[in-house]
């Protein structure tokens, strides 16, 4: 959700009192597709996500993010797989690379990409093992081979990246190698199930680590509730707040929370 609120508006709201923000968990479930037509590039995200200096061969292009900080833990699940030669699968590098030679066409769609938000109220521990169990059923256990990096844990922004190969895994010859695109994985309906599983799944690790709170996937208007909706700060602009640097979206997020503090009482 995102929302445009004019600074009167705000202060009409607000009454011009300034109110402190109290943490709260958020539903943020975002996917998308890296595509090749777009100038992405499967290796080129996969670096990023994770902080490493990994080598393109398809163009040559080598490309480092060993300076990027925020990168808590990476790991790469992959489906279960009879006893065959696919250690591959789980060297980053060679897994996008055998993305990037497979697919041949101009405007490839080289991986699916699902961003998570991770409720703050759980500890790091728990919030690696939410993501790993939700990643397992509602894509791993399809067949897909996921790509996952944390970031942030320790901050108010905890997010986690995954990326997903988007064909079937087969064996030929002992080896396991691409197959076909699986395009069932593109179902829309598939996309609500998993958006709804996350939010399932989240408030059920909240419950037992006892915390009185929960997400909701729906959206404002669907539950019926009368408040402005919240953005998404982003990395960057959590950085900066960090710091003490002021920006545009972090103003606006901070309007918008002092709104809801008014209409809340």
């Amino acid at each position: 959700n995102s929302a445009l609120i004019h600074p009167a508006d705000v202060c009409a709201l607000a009454g011009g009192r300034i109110t402190k923000s109290y943490p709260m968990a958020i539903y943020h479930h975002s996917a998308s597709v890296v595509k090749r037509s777009s100038g992405k590039s499967a290796v080129a995200a996969a670096g990023y996500r994770a902080g490493e200096k990994i080598l393109d061969k398809r163009t040559g292009i080598t490309h480092d993010y060993t300076k990027k900080t925020g990168v808590d833990h990476s790991e790469i699940i992959t489906p279960h797989l009879p006893d065959t030669d696919c250690d591959w699968l789980l060297d980053r590098a060679e897994l996008w690379n055998r993305v990037e030679a497979f697919e041949k066409r101009y405007d490839a769609q080289l991986a699916r990409e699902i961003n998570i938000a991770i409720p703050t109220e759980l500890d790091r521990s728990t919030q690696i093992a939410l993501v790993r169990e939700y990643i397992k059923t509602n894509y791993v256990d399809r067949g897909m081979v996921a790509d996952l990096n944390f970031h942030s844990l320790q901050s108010n922004n905890p997010h986690a990246h995954i990326m997903l190969t988007m064909r079937d895994l087969i064996v030929a010859n002992g080896r396991v190698e691409f197959g076909n695109k699986n395009r069932e994985w593109n179902s829309k309906d598939l996309l609500i199930e998993q958006r709804q599983s996350w939010e399932t799944l989240a408030n059920q690790y909240l419950a037992a680590a006892g915390h009185d709170i929960k997400i909701d996937c729906r959206s404002l208007a669907e539950q019926e509730i009368d408040r402005i909706p919240q953005i998404h700060l982003g990395k960057n602009v959590t950085a900066l707040r960090a710091k003490g640097i002021p920006s545009e979206r972090g103003d606006r997020y901070d309007q918008i929370d002092l709104a809801n503090a008014e209409i809340r009482s």
